[in-house]
């Protein structure tokens, strides 16, 4: 159960998936990998109010200097296909040069899943019939180059550690750090959820550091899809 929690689970199924596109051996040490432990209820109710949830998320995509990925929670609008999934639902959305717009859901877990997945086995052992195809390599494994991050929007929880500041305030404080914001919510306590500019990750890490250096304000950051 933890490994679904930090999100080691779903980096191995990325490196699964790599190696089934012909991407090679994903080095899955070198992801970034975020789990669901940070998240609180006020998150997702913050989610819904701006019009979308925040889901578990694995994102891989394929260019010139490698692949960018990333795997952790993140912030979909309502309408996007992944926010529509509920319960032990699980979906891949596909994009590319010859496909676009590809869709596929299915359940991920579940008790009937489980069992179908048990009984196979048990099927398999008894008989001793493979009912999985037997993958033969012809030759050394091709190792996959890992790039950057890709640059996303970004949802903040931030903390304030004594009277928070208005929204006009808060949102002037992250353009000092080179951080453009569209949106300042309403605060709730000591915190403000704050909607970023897609910004690379390094980018944003350097700026909610030194703002937590020089004003003691805290930034839980979620990706933005």
């Amino acid at each position: 159960a933890s490994r679904d929690v930090d999100g080691l689970d779903a980096a191995d199924k990325l490196a699964l998936l790599a190696a089934v596109f012909g991407w090679g051996v994903l080095p899955v040490h070198r992801l970034e990998t975020r789990g669901i432990g940070a998240l609180t209820s006020r998150d997702l109710a913050v989610a819904r109010r701006l019009g979308g949830t925040i889901k578990p998320v694995v994102f891989a995509e394929r260019g010139d200097a490698g692949i960018s990925a990333f795997v952790g929670p993140a912030f979909v609008a309502a309408g996007h296909p992944l926010g529509s999934l509920g319960g032990a639902l699980s979906g891949i959305a596909l994009h590319g040069r010859f496909v676009s717009d590809l869709f596929f859901s299915g359940p991920g877990a579940g008790p009937e899943v489980t069992a179908a997945t048990l009984l196979d086995d048990v099927v398999e052992a008894v008989t001793g019939a493979v009912t999985r195809p037997t993958i033969r390599a012809t030759s050394a494994p091709r190792h996959a180059t890992l790039s950057a991050p890709p640059a996303t929007g970004w949802l903040l929880r931030v903390t304030f550690p004594g009277v928070v500041p208005d929204a006009a305030t808060v949102a002037q404080l992250f353009r000092l750090h080179s951080l453009e914001t569209t949106h300042v919510t309403e605060a709730v306590d000591d915190q403000r959820w704050v909607q970023v500019v897609p910004t690379r990750h390094d980018v944003l890490t350097r700026a909610v550091t030194a703002i937590a250096a020089t004003h003691r304000i805290s930034s839980v950051p979620i990706r933005t899809l």
